[in-house]
């Protein structure tokens, strides 16, 4: 999945993952896809991609609001 293939089919998370490649995190933007594409099942998705967010939320005051 590529970022664009992401941004159409999840927009929030594909504005983190854009985020996060233009403040110099691509690396945690490369897990959040990478969850993404692990997941077989929504329930495995949503877990990988929260395992990601939980590992790395001291990103979280680094990124914008929107």
């Amino acid at each position: 999945m590529t970022d664009a293939e992401l941004q159409s089919w999840w927009p929030d998370l594909g504005a983190v993952v854009a985020e996060l490649r233009r403040s110099d995190r691509p690396a945690v933007a490369d897990l959040l896809v990478d969850a993404v594409r692990a997941g077989a099942t929504s329930g495995e998705i949503l877990d990988g991609v929260g395992g990601v967010l939980r590992d790395h939320r001291g990103l979280c005051s680094k990124l914008s609001d929107s």
